[in-house]
């Protein structure tokens, strides 16, 4: 309803642009409400009515999960936020392919989605743990999540990355405070293209209908 309330704000021009990040809208209803004005995606969307920047999703999960595996790593469990926005969907089709790929050992269990917080990594921790099957590292959608997995394990006399390995994502200052591993978005670059292909857009300038940006694996002591 918010995300509609804002469409219609567009349509009757009492906003000139507007930059969409993470969206729970269908696609087709999407391309439907393409048309209301100037509009500029802020991730990966299915939409290709409106121009869209995004990050290389796939291409990180993979420098994720190579990582792992170049470490000796064969079962590796995925945690995920929200997995039907465009980046979730990507990420845990990128991940599974790899899976396949691979000829990686999965259990059902080792899967885990709507993951946001601190304290949704202890719960994920929790359950990791207390599974008599676990796996031998972790690839988290974020490096909140991954901190709060760090913080149970830890305290649980779990050794990282010995007994557990993990991988976040985001490269947010509390991932540099507890030495995690993660893969390093361009989140204010994102932000900044973003910004300007839309005052280019409102502004009747041609603009690229794709503009992709690259992921780094950015190493330290959780792996």
């Amino acid at each position: 309803k918010k995300e509609l309330k804002y469409f219609d704000m567009l349509k009757n021009k009492v906003i000139d642009g507007m930059i969409v990040g993470s969206s729970i809208i269908p696609t087709n209803k999407i391309n439907d409400l393409s048309s209301s004005g100037k509009i500029i995606s802020c991730e990966y969307s299915a939409s290709e009515k409106f121009p869209r920047v995004f990050v290389d999703h796939e291409s990180g999960f993979k420098l994720a999960v190579d990582h792992l595996k170049s470490k000796g790593h064969q079962k590796i469990g995925l945690c995920l936020g929200n997995p039907k926005s465009g980046v979730g969907i990507i990420r845990k089709k990128s991940f599974f392919n790899l899976l396949q790929e691979y000829q990686l050992t999965w259990n059902n269990d080792w899967y885990f989605d709507e993951r946001y917080t601190i304290y949704d990594g202890i719960k994920v921790a929790s359950k990791l743990l207390d599974n008599p099957v676990r796996p031998t590292a972790v690839v988290v959608g974020s490096d909140q999540v991954a901190a709060g997995i760090l913080y149970e394990v830890k305290r649980r006399g779990i050794r990282i990355p010995e007994d557990l390995a993990l991988i976040g994502f985001d490269d947010q200052p509390i991932a540099k405070v507890l030495d995690l591993t993660t893969i390093n978005q361009p989140i204010i670059e994102l932000g900044e293209v973003a910004a300007n292909l839309l005052y280019r857009l409102v502004n009747g300038e041609g603009i690229h209908a794709d503009t992709k940006l690259e992921l780094e694996l950015v190493e330290r002591k959780s792996v």
